[in-house]
């Protein structure tokens, strides 16, 4: 009996070595090097990983839909090819990424790099980062093997797929497959529509991009179409190459990723598989440069971002000017093109001088066992250890445990029958003043019910961050609108300089996933990216709220945020120092540091002059008049624990300098009959 794939398909022309899709890698790994070099204009350099996918559903698709046709398919012989191509760059990346992590990084910074190692040699960094929340857990600039998450999704992708394609291929026509694998990515597509929410999960996890290697998978039926007149080529290849360039100068971290936007570069880059050979047009991607480029298109994926995320960590200042971005593309050209000439081509290709003999199955599996084993057993001792900080000073070792964060409580002070119930509101600086209001709870008989999230607390607004509408926040608005009136007194307190400063730093580049835009729901991508208009919704709608609970004889506090460093400086504190003496200091000037602030600042002292409002200004508490730096450290110890939180230590140390204020609030108005 036939297989139906025996008996519907035309012979097929074997896939010979197409150099332009070499040259296509090259297009892929060169946009999300420059984009992660900091050229802003290539800042949709992201799309070069959707590039990936699509190359990968057409080769892998093909390669499988052959073999089965041709009846020399082996689920072995595919894994292990697989295997061979795949995982001893792998190997050696985390290996010297493990190792530059514990000569350099700090307890914290290394305790991820430990659990990032081990998911990237399982295959699973994907879900790592996604669990974390993506980058909205750490700065992405901190994490070495971030960029690890595609691969974890194409390993996933080359892990699941054999077995379905093979399936359908062996039971049913090929018509009927065509129409399944359609089917699938349709289905794939239409999640990112209805999980349009789920930002960093559409991002890092499989389903959502089932759609981009459907579509590679689904060139290798057209490309099985009669060949086309070169003419038509040309064309179709312009096309492409058009739909990619503009995606990567069009496309942003704001742009809705993947979800339909991600067909613009998918289609592209099928178009570029399709008519890549074009005689003319086809030269941009089939020449030297791109096709060897192309070669070594893996070895400069793997080895790109720890080299972007070293180099600033390892000598400071500045993230990359434009000396050092051209120095470190030439570097990482160097560094791929070594791994490579020595590690991949020796296991990929182990015939290639006549002479050695390749490694059997069993002998490779060994070899990949003896060399992943430490590792993954290293990278487990780092996580579960709190990234070794036995490797401190003792010194660094007490700044380490003071910067530790403890969790937060919901509920504090006089929880029975208190006299004065306040309502705390605000994202995670409303968390690190809970230490600080504890004892003054405790102390007046007043409960206070700590009702945060991830936002500041803007009734009626909403906030827009890097991955689109965070629409969590515009409920927790009117959530707190609605609950507030049970409370005797509202205190606010956020990072207030996160909504309304817009405007980075060379530096803060590397931490472009905090930018987050106060916005009006509705608002357009055009009018709610800047400064103004970010700073007039955050002033209209906090001061309506105000004036609201004011209204219903509520007293406000209004918190002021402390200062920001512009970078974690008990990092600087807790690195490895190698001898290196100089003293750590804040990136930000004093000056810079309350520039960050003065609007908010502003807007809350006009508004203390009302009724009702106070205002408890935290910035003169740690920026004295003089002093170049503003302070990180109190009564000799570390305050912050990282760039803009408080110690609970710090917090305590900032009661004592403010409890005045405090007592007067509560003297003001716990007392009035309401």
């Amino acid at each position: 009996m036939t297989s139906p794939v025996q008996s519907t398909t035309q012979p097929v022309r074997r896939l010979g070595y197409r150099p332009d899709i070499d040259g296509l890698r090259a297009l892929a790994v060169g946009a999300v090097v420059l984009f992660h070099l900091g050229l802003t204009s290539f800042s949709g350099g992201f799309i070069g990983v959707d590039i990936f996918f699509v190359i990968s559903g057409f080769l892998i698709t093909r390669l499988i839909r052959d073999a089965v046709v041709e009846e020399r398919f082996s689920f072995g012989s595919f894994y292990i090819k697989r295997s061979r191509r795949l995982f001893p760059a792998m190997v050696v990346t985390v290996a010297v990424t493990l190792l530059l992590g514990v000569l350099l990084y700090a307890p914290t910074d290394l305790e991820r790099v430990g659990g990032s190692s081990l998911s990237a040699l399982f295959s699973v960094s994907n879900i790592f980062f996604w669990t974390e929340k993506g980058y909205f857990d750490a700065a992405s600039a901190l994490k070495p093997l971030l960029h690890t998450w595609s691969l974890g999704v194409e390993e996933q992708f080359y892990f699941i797929w054999p077995a379905i394609f093979v399936f359908l291929l062996t039971h049913f026509r090929q018509r009927v497959v065509i129409g399944l694998v359609l089917a699938g990515s349709l289905v794939s597509l239409g999640l990112n529509e209805v999980f349009a929410d789920k930002g960093s999960a559409l991002f890092f996890l499989l389903p959502f991009r089932v759609f981009e290697f459907g579509i590679g998978a689904l060139l290798v039926w057209v490309c099985d179409t009669r060949p086309l007149a070169n003419w038509l080529k040309e064309i179709i290849l312009a096309v492409g190459l058009l739909l990619m360039g503009y995606a990567l100068f069009a496309f942003d971290e704001f742009t809705k990723w993947p979800m339909t936007n991600a067909l613009v570069p998918c289609i592209g880059a099928a178009m570029a598989i399709y008519a890549g050979q074009a005689r003319y047009v086809g030269k941009i991607i089939n020449n030297p440069v791109m096709v060897r480029i192309g070669q070594i298109s893996y070895s400069l994926y793997l080895v790109h971002w720890p080299v972007v995320v070293f180099w600033p960590y390892a000598f400071g200042g500045d993230l990359i000017g434009p000396a050092e971005q051209v120095g470190l593309g030439l570097l990482m050209l160097v560094l791929a093109e070594l791994m490579y000439r020595f590690v991949e081509t020796p296991f990929r290709h182990p015939r290639a001088d006549g002479v050695k003999k390749p490694l059997s199955a069993p002998a490779f599996g060994l070899v990949c066992v003896a060399f992943a084993a430490p590792l993954i057993f290293i990278s487990a001792s780092i996580w579960a250890n709190q990234g070794w900080p036995w490797r401190l000073s003792p010194e660094a070792r007490q700044v380490f445990v003071e910067a530790q964060p403890q969790p937060d409580p919901t509920t504090l002070g006089q929880t029975e029958n208190p006299t004065f119930r306040i309502l705390l509101v605000g994202d995670s600086h409303a968390g690190h003043y809970l230490t600080l209001l504890s004892d003054f709870a405790l102390y007046h008989d007043t409960e206070i019910v700590n009702v945060g999230a991830s936002c500041a607390p803007l009734p009626g607004a909403t906030i827009v961050g890097s991955r689109g509408v965070e629409g969590y926040c515009q409920t927790y608005g009117e959530q707190i609108e609605a609950i507030a009136p049970d409370f005797d007194a509202v205190v606010l307190a956020s990072r207030w300089a996160n909504y309304t400063e817009t405007r980075f730093t060379d530096r803060e580049r590397a931490f472009l996933h905090t930018r987050r835009y106060a916005a009006w729901p509705g608002q357009t991508a055009e009018e709610f990216q800047t400064v103004e208009n970010a700073r007039a919704v955050f002033d209209a709608s906090l001061t309506r709220w105000i004036e609201s609970l004011t209204a219903q004889g509520i007293p406000v506090l209004i918190m002021g945020q402390v200062p920001e460093h512009g970078d974690d400086f008990w990092r600087c504190e807790t690195r490895i120092r190698w001898g290196n003496s100089k003293p750590c200091t804040p990136y930000y000037t004093a000056m810079q540091s309350l520039d960050r602030l003065a609007h908010a600042q502003a807007l809350f002292k006009s508004l203390s002059t009302r009724p009702l409002v106070t205002f408890a200004d935290m910035a003169p508490i740690f920026c004295p008049p003089g002093e170049a730096y503003c302070r990180a450290r109190m009564d000799g110890q570390m305050v912050y624990r990282d760039n803009n939180h408080l110690t609970h230590e710090g917090a305590r140390l900032l009661a004592r300098r403010i409890k005045p204020a405090l007592d007067a609030f509560y003297s003001d108005y716990a007392a009035e009959d309401r």
